[in-house]
């Protein structure tokens, strides 16, 4: 398993957020390291007041979704040392007397299904208090399963309509307990929930986390899990728990964000001052903040965590103009971004600011840090022109080398940056993984 955890890694929760601070590619912590205003990675290893309603109900999700699947290691809680045949008795160490410890049945074979989440807002716009969201939950196999299933979902500032819920279009009804549902699949088929949902506060992260149980009370599917989390706009909430990426499929970290003046993102969600897009068909320039996430990753040592465009990486996905990526393990911090080049051209893209002729032949786009002059390494550059022009592949951008070999849990923070007159992020920005 994960060696030198940083925060306590237990097999049933989610881990809190307790990891390093600072930026920069590869070398020690720099305590000034500023962001104009936009927290360092790992701000702290305790939640802050203002944000902590919010952080204190996400510390929750994981174990109520545990609580809710039963997994073998809560019986073991319950009722002591197990014998081989999954009942407990007085010379097992069991605290219950023999005639009341109930009987533990086995889990069945493993079902070979999981899941998929996509959160959307309705109008295709930013994330704001009081929007609509649309919920999108696919159960889906590696191969054919029949046997019955339980879809379990949690839900943080967010309020689901119930009563919106349809599976397979065909309206159904979810068994709900506060934040959780739980939706029973008899047949085990693959099937597509979706339902609508109402953002609800400002103070705290946008999320939606599925699971898939074999049992109504527990034996979870392994490696089943997916999720959705956002920042609203504006907001620097950050969730506290550590993502398992050994545990999860697929993680979305962005929305599809429609086609809008960066002007209006610049005031939403403020420049990155700290950093200079240049060498490109635009004026050198701070870029502006069109999206951001920022959360505690765990993975198994050499497992690939990856960006596609949705859960099922089977197709593209496209940014106008970067992904910047920023980790700290504690130790370490490093960074990297998604770049795209122009063939050029003589005598057509011109800066008036600086009365200088940009990109003649073969321009690459630069992120570099304003206070050191250092390049931002390039992650992944793809071509700006013809019709598959700001395109990365799903799956063909690791971010295996921001990562700690160790696996170690480490903060991450994903931030999509614009430059010049309009930014985007379609069709949505997944990171997913394959299996340890």
């Amino acid at each position: 398993m994960k060696a030198n955890v940083l925060c306590a890694a237990l097999y049933l929760t989610m881990l809190l957020t307790a990891c390093g601070n600072g930026t920069g590619s590869d070398r020690e912590i720099e305590p000034s390291d500023t962001h104009s205003g936009r927290p360092d990675l790992g701000t702290g290893d305790t939640v802050a007041e203002e944000d902590a309603p919010a952080d204190i109900a996400l510390q929750d999700v994981e174990t109520d979704l545990a609580a809710a699947d039963g997994s073998s290691d809560a019986a073991l809680d319950v009722v002591g040392v197990l014998d081989t045949d999954g009942e407990a008795d007085a010379t097992d160490g069991s605290t219950a007397d023999v005639e009341d410890a109930p009987v533990v049945e086995p889990c069945p074979e493993v079902a070979p299904a999981y899941t998929g989440v996509l959160v959307q807002d309705i109008d295709g716009g930013t994330f704001d208090v009081g929007d609509s969201v649309r919920v999108r939950v696919e159960m889906l196999h590696d191969t054919p399963v029949t046997t019955s299933l339980w879809l379990g979902l949690e839900h943080e500032n967010l309020t689901p309509d119930a009563t919106s819920a349809t599976l397979d279009g065909v309206t159904v009804t979810p068994t709900v307990t506060g934040t959780r549902w739980t939706i029973a699949r008899p047949d085990g088929a693959v099937a597509a929930l979706e339902y609508t949902a109402t953002v609800d506060s400002a103070d705290g992260l946008v999320a939606v986390f599925a699971s898939l149980r074999q049992t109504e009370t527990g034996c979870e599917v392994p490696r089943a899990r997916s999720g959705a989390f956002f920042q609203i706009t504006g907001g620097e909430s950050k969730t506290p728990v550590c993502i398992d990426m050994e545990r999860y499929r697929s993680m979305q970290v962005a929305p599809f964000i429609a086609k809008q003046n960066t002007a209006d993102y610049a005031r939403l969600n403020g420049i990155r001052e700290d950093l200079r897009a240049e060498g490109f068909i635009f004026c050198p320039q701070s870029p502006t903040i069109v999206h951001e996430a920022e959360f505690c990753l765990q993975r198994d040592a050499g497992q690939n965590i990856r960006f596609a465009g949705s859960y099922e990486a089977n197709s593209f996905w496209e940014v106008d103009d970067f992904i910047l990526v920023e980790t700290d393990d504690g130790t370490t911090t490093r960074d990297a971004f998604t770049t795209q080049n122009h063939t050029g051209y003589p005598n057509r893209f011109y800066c008036n600011a600086t009365s200088t002729q940009l990109c003649t032949t073969d321009c690459t786009a630069q992120l570099i840090e304003v206070d050191s002059g250092r390049a931002v390494r390039v992650l992944a550059n793809v071509t700006a022109e013809g019709p598959t022009a700001r395109q990365h592949l799903d799956g063909a951008v690791s971010i295996n080398s921001l990562l700690p070999e160790s696996g170690a849990a480490t903060t991450v923070r994903i931030t999509a940056l614009d430059t010049g007159v309009e930014g985007t992020l379609t069709p949505a920005l997944y990171l997913v993984s394959d299996a340890p």
